[in-house]
C-alpha cells in the first residue's frame, strides 16, 4: 500500500486501492468504534469546538508540518499538539465528530487505535507517541503505514510526566502490528 497524500483542507487521499473486503473493513469498523469510545472517555474535555486551525506559523515551527485530527472535546490532544510545537513541529488541527474515516481511510488498525491521528510526511502517527520515534520513522524512511502508542499511557507525551516505565512504540503495515521500538 502506498502511502496516504493530503488531499484538499488535509483531508487523506489514498493513491492506491486496498483490496481488504467489505467484511473485513466492517470489521475493522466496529472494532475500532468500540475501541474509539473508551479512548475517547479517557481523553474527555468540557470543551467544544468544531473548526480547522492554521498551521503554527510562529518561528520556533522549523520542523515538519503535520496534521492533526482530533475529536473537539479531547484535552489530551490538545497537550499533544503543543508537545509537538515544542519541538518544532507546524501544527495544523482538524477537529471532527468522528476519527474512524480518517483511520480506516490511513490504514490504521485497531490494535494500533488512540484517541487523535497525525499525518506527516505520508506517515500516520497514532497516538501520543514521542518525537524520538518519528524522527527515527522519518530518518529511516521505514517502509510502514505508521507507528503508534496504542491506547493512552499516562507517561506519554500529552499525557502526563515521565514515570521511568517504558513506552512501547509499535509500528503497522497492511493491517499488522509490530514493535517499533521501546522508550
Amino acid at each position: 500500500m502506498s502511502k496516504p497524500e493530503l488531499g484538499p483542507q488535509g483531508s487523506p487521499r489514498a493513491t492506491q486501492h486496498n483490496p481488504r473486503s467489505v467484511a473485513d473493513r466492517a470489521g475493522h469498523a466496529l472494532l475500532g468504534v468500540v475501541l474509539g469510545t473508551a479512548v475517547l472517555v479517557g481523553c474527555a474535555s468540557t470543551d467544544s469546538e468544531s473548526h480547522l486551525t492554521a498551521p503554527d506559523s510562529r518561528p520556533g515551527a522549523t520542523g515538519p508540518s503535520v496534521v492533526v485530527y482530533r475529536t473537539p472535546t479531547c484535552g489530551c490532544c490538545k497537550k499533544y499538539e503543543d508537545y509537538l510545537r515544542k519541538h518544532g513541529y507546524a501544527i495544523r488541527s482538524e477537529v471532527l465528530d468522528d476519527l474512524e474515516p480518517i483511520r480506516m481511510e490511513l490504514d490504521i488498525p485497531a490494535a494500533a487505535a488512540s484517541c487523535h491521528t497525525v499525518l506527516i510526511d505520508g506517515y500516520a502517527v497514532e497516538g501520543h507517541v514521542p518525537v524520538e520515534a518519528i524522527d527515527k520513522m522519518l530518518d529511516d524512511r521505514s517502509s510502514i503505514d505508521g507507528i503508534s502508542i496504542p491506547g493512552m499511557p499516562s507517561n506519554a507525551p500529552g499525557m502526563g510526566d515521565p514515570d521511568g516505565n517504558p513506552i512501547e512504540v509499535v509500528s503497522f503495515r497492511d493491517g499488522s502490528v509490530e514493535p517499533f521500538m521501546t522508550l
